[in-house]
């Protein structure tokens, strides 16, 4: 079985993105994304009602990563 280990979690950078991990900080960005119909038309969620929710996904995401149950990463684009 492959044993995965994301402590630190890693950074990985292209020519135009920045993955990393999604973080607390994030929770604007993410209840935007998470509230627009248009984006959760391909995802089976309701959207987003408020900041909280956002962060509330956040927490979710952050226990899985620990648990190494999955692995979400949020891209800045380079500028």
């Amino acid at each position: 079985m492959l044993e995965l280990n994301f402590t630190p979690f890693p950074v990985l950078s292209t020519g135009r993105l920045v993955l990393r991990k999604i973080t607390r900080e994030d929770a604007e960005e993410i209840f935007f994304l998470r509230s627009d119909k248009r984006v959760m038309q391909f995802i089976d969620r309701k959207p987003a009602k408020s900041i909280d929710e956002a962060v509330q996904w956040i927490d979710v995401i952050d226990v899985a990563t620990k648990n190494n149950e999955s692995v979400t990463v949020g891209n800045l684009f380079k500028k």
